[in-house]
């Protein structure tokens, strides 16, 4: 049986014992999955939490992924459903990923993460969803950070590119063609059958400039590179901190989610 951890909380300079804070049931689930020991670790994901859930973003994402801990078998848990099973959405790693405290990071030839998500089938609704990471490194690596491609369709992120910077759709010709920082909290949320916009740090930086034909992805979303078909290809070397899949984020709510992610980042000192 698992045993719930709470916080221990000393108040000022009094002599009395520490107040005990019980912790979120979610967030306890996760930290004990995980095995996480660190209490700013923990507060930090309790806090996230609590953050989501009073903004009413909870319900509306699918996989989020903290990536804290410090070592794969920590960083592969989904939040939302912290079991080690392909149907929870927890990631598995190619070779190739450095994991650390700050996040993990591809070697930009052969790594990637396997989220079992697929688009098609796992969103409530494939016209209308959000994916979004947040990077740590700004550079001008032309590779795919979270994403699918098959023969009909694409949902992918590509920040250092000038052309294809974001997909969800096809024709890819119709991408938003612009090109963003590679760090911080980058999203892309389709709204409707036809229109999708890019989002970074929580503030929308270009919408679609055609609209794109409604074409399913029915493969998972890999993280670190772009799903084509099975085989994993554009691959990055920026180092992820987070990752979250879900559904279709208004302006304010994605703003609302940047700014928990924030808070989050920068309790863990690693904020950019």
């Amino acid at each position: 049986m698992s045993v719930g951890i709470a916080i221990s909380i000393g108040i000022g300079l009094s002599t009395d014992a520490p107040a005990i804070v019980p912790l979120d049931p979610d967030a306890d689930a996760f930290i004990i999955a995980a095995g996480i020991t660190d209490p700013t670790e923990i507060s930090a994901i309790n806090t996230l939490v609590e953050d989501l859930k009073a903004a009413g973003l909870w319900t509306l994402l699918q996989a989020i992924y903290p990536i804290v801990g410090g070592t794969a078998a920590t960083h592969k848990f989904n939040l939302k459903n912290p079991l080690d099973t392909d149907g929870a959405f927890r990631l598995t790693f190619a070779l190739g990923w450095t994991h650390g405290t700050t996040g993990m990071t591809p070697n930009g030839t052969s790594s990637f993460a396997n989220t079992h998500f697929d688009p098609n089938s796992d969103l409530v609704s494939y016209t209308s969803g959000t994916m979004g990471f947040y990077s740590r490194t700004a550079n001008a690596t032309d590779g795919v950070d979270l994403g699918a491609t098959t023969t009909v369709g694409n949902i992918y992120i590509r920040p250092a590119s000038a052309t294809l910077t974001f997909l969800y759709g096809r024709p890819p010709t119709n991408a938003i063609g612009v090109v963003i920082p590679t760090d911080g909290f980058i999203a892309n949320v389709r709204g409707t059958s036809t229109v999708w916009n890019g989002y970074r740090n929580g503030l929308n930086v270009g919408a679609n400039p055609a609209a794109m034909v409604l074409a399913p992805v029915s493969d998972a979303l890999y993280l670190g590179a772009r799903n084509n078909g099975g085989a994993a290809d554009l691959f990055s070397d920026r180092e992820l901190a987070f990752g979250v899949l879900g559904s279709r984020l208004n302006v304010t709510q994605n703003l609302n989610l940047y700014t928990a992610i924030q808070a989050y980042q920068t309790t863990l000192g690693r904020a950019v």
